[in-house]
């Protein structure tokens, strides 16, 4: 009988220490990124999580100006929540999402941190930029 209640006890902690997961929508503000990137995380209720990243390579430039083209990169993988914390595991590894801004002005940004959340969870900075939370529909 001890053995049980101690399970049920076991268990109870472990679903309270583990936090729920409740959808998340994060989106980069135009300010911070110019217009030439864009960000994007998607934080689902099943755990699932996309990571979208737009950015604007220039290819050429003449009297006529710059040509620019677009590179997008889709990234997937699952997150947990844990005593307020958001743990992100991506399914490709960093120097593989790191490719994107090959040969772009920016591409600095690999030396900052892929993901980091600020401590209210309502912002997540991806290579340094602040996302702030949105809802579904303007992500």
């Amino acid at each position: 009988m001890s053995k049980i209640i101690l399970f049920i006890i076991s268990f109870t902690l472990l679903l309270s220490c583990s936090g729920k997961l409740t959808p998340r929508h994060y989106k980069s503000p135009e300010k911070f990124t110019g217009g030439f990137n864009d960000f994007k995380l998607n934080l689902e209720q099943n755990g699932q999580l996309e990571l979208l990243i737009e950015t604007s390579i220039e290819e050429s430039q003449n009297e006529a100006g710059a040509t620019w083209s677009t590179r997008q990169k889709r990234v997937t993988g699952n997150w947990t929540l844990k005593n307020q914390t958001i743990k992100c595991n991506f399914n490709e590894p960093k120097d593989s999402i790191d490719m994107i801004f090959k040969g772009s002005p920016i591409e600095t940004f690999v030396e900052s941190e892929l993901i980091r959340f600020n401590d209210k969870l309502d912002t997540v900075y991806i290579y340094g930029i602040p996302c702030i939370e949105a809802d579904k529909g303007e992500n």
